[in-house]
C-alpha cells in the first residue's frame, strides 16, 4: 500500500503539481516589480538564509484558496537567478 500511496504522489506531483508551478512561475516575469536590496542576497551566495516579502495578493479566488501567493513565486526568481540556488 505505501508503494501504491508514493506512487501517487509522485504521479500527481509530475502531471499536475509541476506544470501548475511551472505557469506560476512563467506569470511572474509578466510582473513589474521593483526589487530592493538584491546585494544583499548576493553576499548570502552558499549560506542558509531565510527571506520574507511583503505578500502579493493572488489574482483568483483559485489560487487564493491554495495558499501559494505570488510572492513565493516571485522570491525564488530571484534567489535562483542572483545566487544560483534553488
Amino acid at each position: 500500500m505505501k508503494k501504491i500511496i508514493e506512487g501517487f504522489g509522485r504521479f500527481t506531483g509530475e502531471q499536475i503539481g509541476a506544470p501548475f508551478l511551472e505557469r506560476q512561475r512563467k506569470k511572474i516575469e509578466r510582473y513589474n516589480l521593483e526589487i530592493v536590496g538584491q546585494n544583499n542576497l548576493k553576499s548570502l551566495r552558499g549560506t542558509p538564509f531565510v527571506l520574507a516579502a511583503d505578500h502579493l495578493m493572488p489574482e483568483n479566488s483559485s489560487t487564493q484558496q491554495s495558499q501559494l501567493s505570488p510572492d513565493a513565486f516571485v522570491l525564488e526568481g530571484l534567489v535562483r537567478n542572483l545566487n544560483n540556488q534553488d
